[in-house]
């Protein structure tokens, strides 16, 4: 009798990967985006005009991999650098360089590739461009490892904005058309956006005088039924360190208050005392531990919060940095947002500059500055975002320099603070903000990087 010997055959499994890039360059460019079709077309060296005065800088790695996708690279068009990428695009603007998504950095600026970017809060990546599979997909011992870069369960975006005041002839407006009718155009844009932040500059309370006809005073307040505005946006936190929150008394802002609980909303910068306004809000999201802390440093003195009295929380840098490094302790990304001093121009003022430089020095990763009804200039400490004035969100202000503003998208990754991609919007009917024109966002983008000092040595 022959006796039946089971043969089991053994393959070795390698490891399918799904590795995303990204075409980068040095955050002030003016460019936004390619199409996929001219990337590959210059990397062979044909001509594209998206990439007229544009060499592609790639690392060794980034090259083989990609030389076997589209072939040999040009050498006019493609240079393999054994150097740091980001240095080499930031001393030469017109270097863009393809690099894995892991590799990103807050000073790169990720252009879109067919409208597509794996910061987006909705991203497949076996539609992008960039996305490259290699590796078997043997399946001998089950269904094979797939290892990736890129997991959408590890990101977290994050919008900053500018001025909120929902008063004048935005109030008016609400009235006649609707009170939604200011987010009907930027509405699309903020979607999906996992953590939207408003500064409230003044308070909602029952009490507050009718906005029609016409409220031109400068003494400010909104209906409680223009939170509905915020529900329709998706904000999830309210800062309140405006300098118009006590217009209408203790007992107004208070109510604020109260119907902010009352409706669950979240706020910081602000509160019923110093101490409560001090507090940072702290939120997790994807694995990513945030803290928003801020305060009013330009007054005036009567809206400061006090141990008996409510208001915006006052500026007390020592308190910011000690605050900001037990946060940094504690596992906390610290975002800083002051109300400053205001100045109508692109540059800051010394003092908003000094303290703002400071915090990003001592630990916050992004410093944001909320008060500024004119777009103002940026720059980085290192890998800390500094955005001195983001311009009006939503207010009514029609002057030309005051129409224009930035959303600021801040990507945090697998608790990382990774990159920013600049929104912008203008103001329309005094009223309703809109996406700019590409012409009108280079133009803005062009005034405001001409006035940004990139290069922070003090």
């Amino acid at each position: 009798m022959t006796t039946a010997v089971q043969v089991t055959q053994t393959f070795e499994v390698y490891p399918e990967r799904e590795w995303t890039y990204v075409l980068a360059g040095a955050f002030p460019i003016l460019e936004d985006g390619v199409r996929g079709e001219s990337l590959e077309a210059a990397w062979r060296g044909e001509w594209s005009p998206e990439f007229k005065g544009h060499t592609i800088i790639v690392s060794p790695e980034t090259a083989e991999v990609f030389e076997n996708l589209w072939g040999q690279p040009a050498e006019h068009k493609v240079e393999i650098a054994s150097g740091d990428l980001l240095d080499m695009a930031w001393e030469d603007q017109s270097l863009w360089a393809i690099l894995p998504f892991d590799a990103l950095e807050p000073r790169w600026k990720v252009l879109r590739v067919d409208e597509m970017s794996p910061l987006d809060d909705v991203f497949d990546p076996a539609a992008y461009f960039l996305t490259v599979v290699s590796g078997s997909q043997s399946a001998a011992n089950g269904a094979p490892e797939i290892m990736r870069n890129y997991d959408a369960d590890k990101l977290t975006s994050v919008v900053l904005s500018g001025t909120t005041a929902m008063v004048r002839v935005m109030a008016f407006q609400m009235e006649e058309k609707g009170i939604t009718y200011p987010g009907e155009e930027v509405q699309s844009l903020l979607a999906g956006v996992d953590v939207l932040h408003v500064s409230n500059e003044v308070p909602l309370f029952d009490d507050c005088p009718p906005a029609v006809p016409l409220r031109e005073e400068q003494r400010f307040c909104s209906s409680p039924e223009y939170l509905a505005l915020f529900e329709m946006l998706g904000v999830d936190v309210v800062e309140l360190t405006g300098n118009h929150i006590l217009d209408w008394g203790l007992d107004a802002f208070v109510e604020t208050l109260a119907l902010f609980d009352e409706n669950s909303l979240p706020y910081y910068g602000g509160g019923l005392t110093a101490e409560a306004g001090q507090q940072p809000w702290l939120v997790e999201h994807n694995g990513n531990r945030l803290a928003f802390i801020g305060c009013n440093a330009a007054g005036p003195e009567n809206v400061w919060a006090t141990d008996e009295q409510p208001g915006a929380a006052p500026c007390d840098i020592e308190w910011l940095v000690e605050t900001v490094s037990q946060l940094r302790e504690d596992g906390y990304l610290p975002i800083v947002t002051f109300q400053h001093f205001e100045l109508e121009d692109y540059q800051p003022v010394s003092k908003q500059r000094v303290d703002m430089l400071r915090m990003a020095r001592e630990g916050a990763v992004v410093v944001s500055g909320s008060q500024s009804h004119y777009p103002q200039a940026m720059t980085f400490v290192e890998d800390t975002f500094v955005h001195y004035g983001l311009g009006n969100f939503l207010f009514d202000q029609m002057f030309e320099g005051n129409r224009r503003g930035f959303l600021d998208r801040h990507i945090f990754y697998d608790g990382e603070y990774i990159n920013t991609e600049l929104l912008t919007i203008i103001l329309e009917d005094g009223a309703q903000p809109r996406p700019m024109t590409a012409a009108e966002r280079k133009a803005l983008l062009k005034a405001v990087f001409e006035k940004s000092n990139w290069r922070q040595t003090e």
